[in-house]
């Protein structure tokens, strides 16, 4: 059962007790997306409610699933049309002026949230912040404070109003649990003009006219023809300019992916939100996995709700130039383990090119077809590992480790070495499986008997 409570209600004033309204309201929608830190949802009711003052708390049963302000109001014969925002509202609104001297970030999260009067629940940060901010909105402060708790997460975050609480966590942390009716009026976009397989790096000043660092997909130029970009950034050392020129290539080397669908609500689908993950099978298309929501539009009506939402599944990021350069110029002094982890970001996003691509018994046809050893080595030859197609044999060609020592880029092995596919982080592999199947990701828990994983990066 849906309900929607406020406090006030113009001709009555501030009330005693919240009052549900939702028989006097229609027409709900509410949406977000992952770059914009907040929820709004537009309505329709009779009744005269306040911009400011009203505020609302919808809920599905005993859940809240919106809490906010009414922000705008359109004043109409019989009805109004509302917009209220969730209480990010005013984090994007409010500038502040703060100093911060060596606070680990968590902490200077909080601080400024309680300028704020907002309460906070951050993931454990510990990277140290010196920074002055003046005259920025709070919400770009903590997406600055975050950026620069990059290596140390190593991964994405997500950041969410919760009531009147700011939550921030690992995107790993936040997978859906939900059951929905998928529509098949599904859409896959699928587009290469974005695109980059041939990155040169060169100086920004007009009377240096050499090339300080180049990398390149020779496969995937064969494939989509050389598709090149220039990067200038300030003269620096070779290394960080071959440390920009892969973070390019990994960033852009890729086809764009998205999938656009609706679901009709079975259980938990209010839970629905960006930058969360959603489980989504749709094995024509090598969908098999959890995915990060890029957006999501939901919509009630007559106590039907439905949600439409994007998910990216390109396994490349398309970031801005400017961030990658950034990034590099404030890590100059990166060692061995930037460089692995480099490597292994390239590779994996390398193997995701091939999802979808069908499983052919005997090795198939590489990179038209596969089967699961003759996949994972044609990855991990293109990048100068030279391993054997064969699962019993690829077993030694590399440093055994433990299955719970497994990170991103180690081979996986399962089903009594039978099978091998390679771990792409967040508990999800990457593999081809067997026959009438494609190259998908998978969940690793829920997979089965893993008996081995190699490391060779």
């Amino acid at each position: 059962m849906w309900t929607l409570y406020t406090n006030h209600i113009i001709g009555k004033g501030e009330l005693p007790q919240p009052e549900d309204i939702i028989d006097r309201c229609g027409s709900f929608s509410w949406a977000d997306d992952s770059d914009t830190l907040a929820v709004s949802l537009t309505f329709d009711s009779t009744l005269d409610l306040a911009e400011g003052r009203s505020h609302l708390t919808l809920k599905k049963d005993s859940k809240v699933v919106f809490q906010g302000v009414i922000v705008n109001k359109t004043n109409k014969d019989k009805t109004s049309s509302y917009t209220a925002m969730d209480y990010a509202f005013y984090l994007n609104k409010n500038e502040d002026i703060i100093q911060f001297n060596g606070l680990n970030a968590k902490d200077a999260i909080y601080a400024l949230l309680n300028r704020q009067g907002i309460g906070g629940a951050c993931t454990a940060l510990s990277t140290k912040i010196s920074k002055f901010y003046k005259g920025k909105a709070v919400s770009d402060i903590i997406k600055d404070i975050l950026e620069q708790c990059k290596l140390e997460l190593g991964e994405d975050v997500c950041m969410e109003m919760r009531g009147n609480v700011l939550w921030i966590d690992r995107i790993s942390n936040l997978k859906l649990d939900c059951k929905y009716a998928l529509g098949t009026d599904f859409s896959v976009t699928r587009s290469m003009e974005e695109m980059v397989n041939y990155v040169d790096v060169a100086s920004n000043e007009e009377s240096d006219t050499g090339s300080y660092a180049h990398a390149n997909d020779d496969n995937s130029i064969k494939i989509f023809g050389r598709l090149s970009k220039v990067v200038t950034i300030e003269k620096g050392s070779a290394a960080q300019a071959q440390n920009v020129a892969n973070k390019y290539l990994y960033a852009y080397n890729g086809t764009k992916r998205e999938l656009t669908c609706t679901l009709v609500d079975i259980e938990n689908c209010e839970d629905i939100r960006a930058k969360r993950s959603i489980y989504i099978s749709i094995a024509r298309y090598g969908l098999q996995g959890y995915y990060k929501i890029k957006s999501a539009q939901h919509s009630l009506n007559n106590g039907i709700h439905k949600v439409t939402f994007v998910i990216d599944f390109s396994g490349v990021t398309f970031a801005d130039p400017e961030e990658l350069t950034a990034a590099s110029s404030s890590n100059n002094n990166s060692d061995n383990s930037s460089s692995v982890s480099s490597k292994t970001d390239q590779i994996i996003a390398f193997a995701k090119q091939f999802l979808g691509v069908p499983y052919v018994n005997g090795g198939g046809n590489p990179p038209n077809s596969f089967d699961c050893s003759s996949y994972v080595a044609y990855v991990f030859n293109h990048f100068g590992y030279n391993l054997t197609a064969y699962t019993y044999d690829m077993i030694n060609q590399g440093t055994r480790i433990s299955i719970q020592e497994a990170t991103a880029g180690d081979i996986l092995f399962f089903h009594n070495t039978g099978h091998v596919g390679i771990y792409i982080g967040n508990d999800q592999f990457i593999h081809c499986p067997h026959t009438g199947d494609v190259v998908k990701i998978s969940r690793f828990s829920t997979y089965g008997d893993c008996n081995a994983a190699v490391r060779v990066i």
